[in-house]
């Protein structure tokens, strides 16, 4: 019920069925694009893999930012920069905690994975701001561009099946 409810939702914001359809698809053979899967091993403590924070959560922020990418018409590079932002923003998670460090320390860990992924020279910095600045209000993020948004908005979207997320009622109009 709430899965039907949801897509009349999108549709209503511009997203057929049919187009919603092709998404998701496209979204299931990311891991064969990319060349890789989301596993526990990605993760700081295998703990957090199987967590409010984990798999589960990572994948569904990545096919939020899939989707938000479609609706505000993100060309092809700002898209796979999000999804890239996405699959790391919670690896170095310590807890289920309130932590505004975790977005640095993927950073600092997953720098080289980001070097060799299909995300140019240009974006690897926004791709780093956005995962570094998703835990942190928004004030904090002096470059508050697409793919910060993205990312932000997917994650809070996310957290809304956990309750109502603080701020969901002010996401960015973009997005």
């Amino acid at each position: 019920r709430y899965f039907i409810r949801g897509v009349g939702n999108l549709q209503r914001l511009g997203l057929p069925i049919e187009r919603f359809c092709d998404l998701v698809n496209t979204f299931a053979n990311f891991s064969q694009f990319w060349g890789y899967t989301l596993t526990s091993e990605w993760f700081k403590h295998e703990y957090i893999a199987y967590s409010v924070h984990g798999i589960g959560h990572v994948t569904r922020v990545m096919f939020w930012v899939h989707i938000l990418s479609y609706l505000v018409k993100a060309d092809v590079l700002t898209g796979i920069t999000a999804q890239y932002a996405a699959f790391i923003h919670d690896l170095c998670r310590e807890n289920q905690q309130e932590d505004h460090q975790h977005g640095v320390e993927a950073v600092r860990k997953f720098s080289n994975f980001l070097k060799r992924t299909q995300i140019p020279e240009h974006l690897i910095h926004s791709c780093s701001n956005a995962v570094i600045y998703h835990c942190k209000d928004d004030n904090e993020c002096t470059i508050q561009d697409l793919i910060w948004q993205l990312l932000k908005d997917a994650d809070a979207l996310d957290r809304g099946r956990v309750g109502n997320p603080q701020g969901v009622s002010s996401i960015r109009k973009r997005s």
